[in-house]
């Protein structure tokens, strides 16, 4: 109800990968007990099938998130980013913050990494640069509130306020111009 057509489709965002990858991936919505794990995703055969698992007990925009988040894991991940204690990851992540394991040598860094660029990778593919700056002028203006973006891109709102942070926003700008001027051979 009131969703906007802007809002991506999490199936047609798995039929995408499913066939760009060639992976075989099975969804399953999962009961487990977890204290930071919201999903994971599970590989064999090479990689060329994989079982995302969602926890159930969470509301459907950190569903869709997460779904998003562990099906780009397919798609940005190498083998040496596979690690069977996700929960581990996550702990060492929230310890060092999000950016805490860039200063750090610490061999799990580079799990940690592949967390970070997957959950980078499904806000910005769930709430695209492109609706940003009127959604920034909506806000200045009252007209809306980072949660009614949130219910509209359906994605939790704090995602909404880190894809609308001045710092982010401006590191995501510089990236688009360097694909951009990459892009035209300059």
């Amino acid at each position: 109800p009131g969703v906007d057509s802007t809002v991506v489709s999490i199936d047609e965002l798995y039929s995408v990968i499913s066939t760009d990858t060639g992976i075989s991936i099975t969804l399953e919505e999962a009961v487990f007990e977890a204290v930071r794990v919201r999903g994971k995703v599970e590989r064999w055969d090479k990689g060329r099938s994989a079982k995302i698992y969602i926890r159930q007990q969470q509301d459907l925009l950190w569903k869709r998130f997460v779904t998003a988040k562990e099906l780009l894991h397919l798609v940005i991940d190498n083998d040496d980013d596979f690690n069977p204690y996700g929960d581990e990851t996550l702990e060492y992540l929230v310890e060092l913050g999000h950016f805490g394991w860039l200063n750090s040598g610490d061999p799990f860094a580079g799990f940690v990494q592949s967390e970070v660029v997957a959950e980078i990778a499904a806000l910005e593919v769930l709430y695209p640069l492109a609706f940003r700056s009127s959604d920034i002028e909506k806000l200045h203006e009252q007209k809306t509130t980072r949660a009614a973006l949130g219910a509209v891109y359906g994605i939790p709102s704090h995602y909404i306020a880190t894809a609308l942070n001045d710092d982010y926003l401006q590191l995501q700008l510089k990236a688009l111009e360097e694909i951009r001027s990459q892009g035209s051979g300059s």
